[in-house]
């Protein structure tokens, strides 16, 4: 066999292992902070209501010294709030001053996006309001003005598609009149359909070790190791090939076979979306439920809190 001349091989190899490499998986804890997707915020026609809000804690870093915009916030209850009803949110700070006069509006305050609201149930709601860091003179915070919008899917049941036994499912598009009108598309990935795309993918990684210049057994190595990585991660529970031009997903949940919702971790691989669980393994009886964005299901608050002492 022709031997490829060493100071030619390996940029080569490492050339074909950086792209192999690119497609190995990280774990879920690195890789869902990585690429799981920020939901899109959702802009409600609904006007700003008042809300009664207390301030109950709050994070800084002042020890560092004025100046400072490393990562501040205010722990914020939301009055007449559940947590078991209010599924994410989002706050977007309107106005924060000291008593020193000091505008700590954090930068790009605006473009906040959604998180997920957990805990007891009828736990009242508490949101972060961010910040930047007030100075170390600083004794209180004159004001505090934010508005939070909240994502609650109960308040427009056609906001929910449930796909019952949805491990069953796999193979299948999934059959729904609400996903079609909101332009979603949504297929469940079967093991054949995996093992067809590790296949495909395997004759681009072919390809691409051939235009580098490789043969034989490096080339086969080099292709198992980007092949084997590929949609093959432990903790994923499904594919799913998701076609969502206009954002209308919110997120998913499982629905075990007593009917009650569990958290979902969201993640993205290759370009597909991946669900695993937060907990216990689905079952066969299991449902995957689609949460989506309309109208009805954002309520949006405004709140002010004055004279919050500073730690």
């Amino acid at each position: 066999m022709k031997r490829t001349p060493a100071r030619i091989a390996l940029p080569l190899v490492l050339a074909l292992l950086a792209s192999a490499l690119a497609g190995c998986k990280l774990p879920y804890e690195i890789l869902s902070k990585l690429v799981a997707p920020k939901p899109t915020p959702t802009p409600t026609p609904v006007p700003a209501k008042s809300i009664q809000a207390a301030a109950f804690q709050i994070s800084d870093d002042r020890v560092r010294g004025e100046g400072d915009t490393s990562r501040a916030s205010i722990q914020v209850e939301l009055a007449g709030t559940k947590r078991g009803i209010v599924a994410a949110a989002r706050v977007i700070p309107k106005k924060i001053v000291d008593d020193l006069g000091a505008d700590l509006l954090p930068e790009k305050a605006a473009e906040a996006s959604f998180e997920s609201v957990s805990g007891e149930p009828d736990a009242t709601v508490v949101v972060p309001v961010p910040m930047k860091n007030a100075s170390r003179k600083a004794k209180v915070l004159k004001e505090v003005t934010a508005e939070v919008e909240l994502y609650t899917p109960a308040l427009d049941p056609t906001a929910l598609v449930t796909i019952p036994k949805f491990l069953g499912e796999a193979g299948k598009p999934v059959v729904s009149p609400v996903l079609k009108e909101a332009g979603v598309d949504v297929a469940i990935l079967s093991p054949a359909q995996i093992e067809a795309e590790k296949k495909a993918y395997r004759e681009k990684k072919l390809a691409e070790g051939k235009k580098f210049g490789l043969s034989g057994e490096m080339l086969e190595t080099s292709v198992r190791i980007a092949v084997e990585s590929y949609l093959g991660s432990s903790w994923v529970n499904a594919y799913l090939k998701v076609s969502d031009p206009k954002g209308r997903i919110q997120d998913y949940v499982y629905v075990n076979a007593a009917g009650e919702e569990l958290g979902v971790n969201r993640g993205e691989e290759s370009g597909f979306v991946t669900v695993s669980a937060q907990g216990e393994t689905p079952g066969p009886d299991w449902g995957l439920r689609i949460r989506l964005k309309t109208p009805k299901t954002f309520e949006r608050y405004t709140f002010t809190l004055k004279d919050v002492p500073l730690p």
